[in-house]
Parts: structure tokens; C-alpha cells; sequence
């Protein structure tokens, strides 16, 4: 199976630029393709977590999963309560995965946690500020379907940047102007 890592040959850049054509020419023309983003999304995460990384994609997807039951549950439980033993669970329970990932080496002398991917610092801190943004009451309009959306975008995983929720949200439900479209794609290029 074809296991294609970030940044690990040109082949990535051409895959890339032919998987994001359709994207940008949408965007240039004021349209945004949604289904299609998101299967760019899960098809190159898939190509990072086969092959020999396979435990790695299995573990996303577990990982995936349990974040998003716990902040979806945690947002259910804000919209009437408070609590700060519950805020403080959710931080923990979120922040679990990880902390399993970097203590496990050395109680195992050396051998990596089955849990860990590439990414997993960039994606809990992400799900631990929709916690606290939740907490803050900063954060109202959270939807399951777009936090996937924003673990899942996948050149996170990989390089950063660390996003915020309520930015991406707003991103993915607006499509830029033209003009302001170009300038961000010069900045990109």
C-alpha cells in the first residue's frame, strides 16, 4: 500500500498541487466545494497512515473519535451548566491521549506508544481550546460536523498552524472574495 509522507519527496508537491487545482478554481470563481475538500482531506490522511504507518491511522481514528464524544459531550453539558470539576475532566480526559503518548517511552524503555501519530500535539491542543472557548462561553455556535472538519484538515496534522475553532468555522462557511482569494494566494505561493 502507497504510504506518502508530508514533505518527504516532490511527488507530495505534485499530488498536492493536482488534488488542490479544483479547489483553487473554485475559490477563484467565488464557489466552495465542501465534499471535495473533505475527501482531499481524508484521502491524504490516509496515504500519511498506511502501509507501514497503518497503527498510526488506526490510532487517529480512535483518537478522532474520543475527542470528538468528549467535546460534543462537554458542549451539550455547557449549554446549562458550568461546573468547574467538568471543565477541568474534559482538559484532563482530552489531554490524555497525548500525555499517554509522551510518557509511554519511559515506562516502556524507549518503545512509542501504540496511541501516538503524526500531529497529536497539534490536534489535542486544538480540541483542549474548544474546551476552554466552550468553558468561556467565547465559543456558542460549536457543530459536530464542522470540529471533524477541523481536526480532520489535514495540513494541521502535519505542520501546524495551530488554528482556533471559531476561525476555522468562519473560514469554512465564507468564501473569500476575489480579490482577497488572490492575495492569499500569493501569500501561500
Amino acid at each position: 500500500m502507497v504510504n506518502l509522507q508530508p514533505y518527504g519527496n516532490p511527488q507530495y508537491f505534485v499530488w498536492l498541487l493536482i488534488s488542490f487545482l479544483p479547489l483553487m478554481i473554485g475559490l477563484y470563481h467565488g464557489r466552495r466545494f465542501r465534499i471535495y475538500e473533505t475527501l482531499v482531506s481524508l484521502l491524504f490522511i490516509s496515504l500519511m497512515f498506511t502501509g507501514a504507518k497503518y497503527q498510526q491511522g488506526l490510532a487517529i481514528i480512535g483518537y478522532v473519535l474520543w475527542q470528538l464524544i468528549l467535546v460534543t459531550g462537554y458542549a451539550r453539558y455547557r449549554q446549562k451548566n458550568n461546573q468547574t470539576g467538568y471543565f477541568y475532566l474534559a482538559v484532563v480526559l482530552s489531554s490524555l491521549p497525548l500525555i499517554t503518548v509522551k510518557f509511554t517511552p519511559a515506562v516502556t524503555g524507549g518503545q512509542p506508544s501504540l496511541l501516538g501519530f503524526l500531529g497529536i500535539s497539534y490536534l489535542t491542543f486544538k480540541a483542549v481550546q474548544t474546551i476552554m472557548e466552550l468553558r468561556d462561553g467565547v465559543l456558542k455556535d460549536y457543530s459536530p460536523k464542522i470540529f471533524l472538519h477541523f481536526l480532520l484538515f489535514f495540513p494541521t496534522i502535519s505542520s501546524g498552524p495551530i488554528d482556533r475553532y471559531r476561525r476555522f468555522a468562519k473560514d469554512y462557511q465564507t468564501v473569500p472574495k476575489k480579490a482577497a482569494y488572490l492575495d492569499l494566494l500569493e501569500q501561500g505561493v
